[in-house]
Parts: C-alpha cells; structure tokens; sequence
C-alpha cells in the first residue's frame, strides 16, 4: 500500500481524493494499532464499541493485515518457517514487485520535496520582508485564503500573498529555468557522481597497487637481508677456498698414504694367508713326523717279521716247486689216462663190432654165452672208465689246491716288497 499523500490532504481536505488519503492514513493506523504492543489493549476497547462497528472495523483490519498488495508480510523470512519450492516463488515474487514498488515512491517522493524546497527557497529570497505565522492556522483558512502557498520547514509557515499576474509568469519562467538548472546540476551531479565511482575505483586499484608494492618493499627488504646473509656467507666460503689449495695438497699426501695403507693391507692379508697355510702344512707335517715315529718304533718289530716271513716265503717257494713238479706229473699222468681212456673206448669200439662179427658169424652159438661175455666186456670197460674218471677229479682238486697256494704265496711275495720299499721311505 502507498503512503498517503500529506500535502493533498493539507491543501485540500475536503476533495474526495483527500479523503481516499484520509482513509488509507487511518487503515495504516488502524494496522498499526492491532500490531503493536499494546494490541491487545486495542482489541479490547474495539470490543466495547457496537457490533456493526467492529465488523467493519475487522474488515478494514484484514484488508490492511491479510491483503499481500497491501502490506508485506516477512514472517516466511523467520528462522523456523520452512516452506516448499512451489509456496517459496510467490512470496518472493510479491516481495520484489512490493520493493520495486517503495522504491518508485521515494524516487517520487525525493522529487515532490526537491520542488518544494527549490519554492521555498525562493519565496524566501523573493520576499524575506514578510513575517512568519504560527502553525496553528486551521486547514479551512488554508483553503479560503486565495492564492497562498504553505510550505513546511521545521515547524514555520510562510504565507505570500499580493502577487500580480506579471510577477507570477515571471516567478513561473525563473522556475522553468530553475528546474531546467535543477536537472542540469542532477545530470552534472550524476557524472560527477560517476566520476566519483572511477576515482573511487581508481584509488581502490591505487590501494591495491600500493599494497603490492609494500609487499614487493617486504619481499626486497628480505631479500636485501638475505643478501646480506649470503654475503657474509660468501666471505667465509672465499676465506674457506683460500684453504682449499692446501687442503687440496694435504688431500693428495692422504691418498698416496691411503694407496700404501691399501697395499699394506693386502700384503699383510697375503701374510696372514701364508701363514696359516704354513700352520697348516707344520701341523700336516707333525702329523707326518708322529706317524714316522711310529713307524720307526716298529721297523725293528717289522724287521723281525720280515725275515720271518721271508724264510716263510722261501719255504712256501720250495713247496710251491715242489707241488709245481708234481701238478706237472699229475698232469702228464692226467694225460697218460686220458689217452689210456680214448684207446679203451677204441677197444670196447672195437670189441663191440667184433661182438657184432662174431654175432654175425656165429648165428647158431649158444645164446647165453654170447650174453655173459658182452656182459663181462661191459662191465670191465665201465669199471675202468669210472677208475679213470675218480682219478681225473683228483687230480684237478689238486689242481686247484695247488692254484690257490700259488695266490696265496704270490700276496705274500707283495707284501713283502711294500715293506721292502718302506724301509728306505723311513
């Protein structure tokens, strides 16, 4: 709801639309009334008055508290309402039309006080001669005084009256002109004010840059300490590579010494080596020299054996002959036998194809003879053959009696040449 229009309603109350002022200045009041502290006071003396008068009286309070066009409720902009998307939209819609709307009445408002300022003004100016009358003057003498003008200024009116016609066109050209200044100097006052925008806005980017600079002023103010951190360090690093020649020198002398200590060392490892490997080889050879102690200690026992064992040998030797002699007799009897075998399987041969003649030959002899002397020949033929054959076995387990003497002696012979050969080792 827009303000009511206070100048309308003191220039002419009793128009009608004086009183469409009157009646929204008495809706605000009213608003006011049932909305501040003291309302429930309010609704009840309301309460006393009739009851015609209180539904209209509640009617005019609804159209002020319930109609949105009216007055802007913000209760939705309270911490614990919470509203959906879809009731959200039309209340901030409402709320932007209602600013939009205040803000068109005080630019209006701002101009209507210009104007009444700039008239003042100049009444004032016009006729400063003329005196002040008090506030008190009713709106119905206001009305009937023709001509008069009422201006407000901190609680004075002043009342100018007797104008002609030709000063009022001229007061109406000066305020044309005045106006057209007015909106000169407002359009001056806006390019001004522009201009105050790029200066504010040029000092802000000064500032920045002014800032910008103090930090780089830091940051160079560091790095001169710094510099003159490194430049103390650079004294004493010059001061260090004066030493370095020497240093350098006494760096060469330490790894010629350092190559000799390597040499040194390997030469004494080497030493170490040898060295164990000569304990080593004086252990072995104590070792050697017990054993050959040892030995020594038995040599005289050893020489005993060996002579003994030598006679030994010697008469196993003559044995050994003497068997060889007689292995060579069985042998050659071996074979006298054996030719003697062949010759009597050739004779039985014989005997038997001239059993076979005789049988042939002889057809009526008797029978039983001829059985009884095949009988006989068989019998000594077989009786000789298993002579001959027991003989044949005895002689070759002779044989190998005689074989087995033969290694045995022979074993005997190498021992005796090993501890032939050791006797001169010790």
């Amino acid at each position: 709801m827009p303000l009511p229009n206070i100048l309308c309603i003191a220039k002419d109350p009793i128009s009608a639309k004086s009183m469409e002022e009157l009646k929204r200045l008495l809706l605000l009041i009213l608003g006011c009334a049932v909305q501040c502290e003291r309302k429930e006071e309010m609704i009840e003396k309301i309460k006393l008055l009739n009851i015609e008068t209180q539904a209209a009286i509640v009617s005019h309070i609804q159209e002020v508290t319930h109609n949105q066009q009216n007055v802007l409720d913000l209760s939705w902009l309270e911490e614990g309402a919470e509203l959906t998307p879809e009731e959200l939209e039309p209340l901030s819609r409402n709320m932007a039309t209602s600013l939009r709307q205040l803000i068109d009445q005080r630019d209006k408002a701002s101009e209507v006080i210009v104007d009444l300022t700039q008239e003042r003004d100049y009444l004032f100016s016009e006729q400063p001669q003329e005196g002040c009358r008090n506030l008190g003057l009713s709106s119905q003498e206001r009305g009937q005084s023709s001509g008069g003008v009422g201006v407000n200024d901190g609680g004075s009116a002043v009342t100018v009256s007797g104008l002609t016609k030709e000063e009022k066109q001229h007061l109406s050209v000066e305020l044309a002109d005045t106006k057209a200044k007015l909106r000169r100097y407002r359009q001056e006052l806006e390019e001004k004010t522009e201009q105050l925008m790029d200066s504010k806005h040029e000092v802000e980017r000064l500032d920045q840059e002014l800032q910008r600079l103090k930090q780089e002023n830091q940051s160079l103010s560091c790095e001169a300490r710094s510099v003159r951190v490194y430049r103390d360090e650079v004294d004493s690093l010059r001061e260090r590579a004066a030493r370095v020649d020497r240093l350098e020198n006494e760096l060469t002398r330490c790894k010629e010494k350092l190559n000799d200590v390597h040499f040194y060392k390997t030469r004494v490892e080497e030493l170490r080596e040898d060295n164990l490997t000569l304990m080593e080889t004086k252990m072995l050879l104590e070792e050697q020299l017990s054993a050959s102690r040892g030995r020594f200690e038995k040599l005289h026992t050893l020489e005993k054996d060996n002579l003994l064992l030598r006679a030994k040998i010697h008469d196993l030797e003559m044995e050994r002959d003497n068997e060889r002699r007689r292995l060579e007799e069985l042998v050659e009897e071996n074979m006298l036998l054996e030719i003697g075998q062949k010759q009597s399987m050739n004779e039985s041969a014989h005997l038997g194809w001239e059993l076979e003649q005789l049988t042939k030959n002889h057809d009526n002899t008797n029978t039983e003879t001829r059985k009884s002397l095949v009988h006989e020949l068989n019998e000594c033929v077989s009786s000789r053959v298993l002579k001959l054959e027991k003989e044949n076995r005895e002689l070759q387990a002779s044989i190998e009696r005689l074989k087995e003497e033969n290694h045995v002696l022979q074993e005997q012979q190498l021992h005796t040449q090993e501890l032939d050969r050791g006797e001169p080792e010790s």
